[in-house]
């Protein structure tokens, strides 16, 4: 989970403290660097992200950056660009 400021507030499994960093690039736009593509050889086609807003009326996109990197970018129902605290979940397939 990540504050809207994009500082971590927990994590579970493999995706420890030091393993996920996420920077808040501007409004509603988030990049996630992590190191499971290197460590478990991951790259953009196995493994699969999801990001969900805590509040309800904000919708979030996933965008692949590279294998270590992906942005959230995340959108009130008007379409306007919008802060939120972030669910994010990385999974290999």
């Amino acid at each position: 989970i990540f504050e809207a400021n994009g500082t971590p507030r927990a994590s579970g499994g493999y995706g420890t403290l030091s393993s996920f960093n996420m920077t808040r690039i501007s409004t509603g736009i988030y990049q996630v660097t992590h190191n499971m593509g290197t460590s478990l050889g991951l790259n953009t086609n196995n493994y699969v992200t999801q990001a969900t807003s805590e509040v309800g009326l904000v919708i979030c996109y996933v965008y692949p950056v590279s294998s270590n990197v992906f942005q959230i970018r995340c959108f009130n129902l008007s379409g306007v660009a919008a802060d939120t605290v972030l669910h994010v979940s990385v999974t290999r397939i």
